[in-house]
């Protein structure tokens, strides 16, 4: 008789061992009712290229897991922001405002909350970009983001947020 199968995940909730022929399945942390159990079919530690390179040779398919789909997002992440500094180098404020505004919204998921500090800086930087197109509207927008990233991280004092914008060289602000 064939053990029954388990499905795959990186971020899998079961580790799993033989002894003999007996399989034993281990969970590695509280599964919900209904939650399907996963093991890892391979290493999860190893670059999310590798992992999918040996599950599509090997298995067959592409995983598209918690784990796979977060480092996916976080190549992206890194992706805007070295592509927000080329723009900003070339003069490209258009450009780099859209790679910031795609950085900031990936921070600012609840996943990532302790990133403020970061959430703060991209607020910033759109900020100039949209000052840099005279784009008076959306400069405040970016303005408000960053003092609402500012809040949570150092509370809501006016004074200290308008000191820290003009240090990061907001023009033109309404820091009420």
């Amino acid at each position: 008789m064939d053990p029954a199968r388990l499905n795959h995940a990186c971020d899998a909730n079961c580790s799993w061992c033989t002894v003999g022929d007996m399989l034993f399945v281990r969970c590695q942390r509280e599964v919900a009712s209904g939650e399907e159990l996963t093991i890892p079919y391979c290493n999860p530690t190893d670059a999310v290229e590798d992992r999918r390179d040996f599950l599509k040779g090997r298995h067959g398919f592409v995983c598209c897991c918690g784990l796979c789909e977060a480092q996916k997002s976080a190549e992206a992440y890194n992706r805007d922001v070295a592509l927000a500094e080329a723009c900003e180098a070339r003069g490209d404020w258009e450009a780099s405002l859209v790679h910031h505004t795609a950085a900031f919204k990936f921070l600012a998921s609840r996943e990532y909350c302790s990133q403020r500090q970061t959430q703060l800086e991209h607020c910033m930087a759109a900020n100039a970009a949209c000052h840099r197109l005279r784009q008076a509207k959306s400069a405040h927008f970016w303005l408000q983001e960053a003092r609402k990233s500012f809040a949570l991280q150092w509370g809501d004092d006016p004074e200290a947020f308008r000191l820290y914008a003009e240090q990061c060289g907001a023009l033109g602000a309404d820091f009420g």
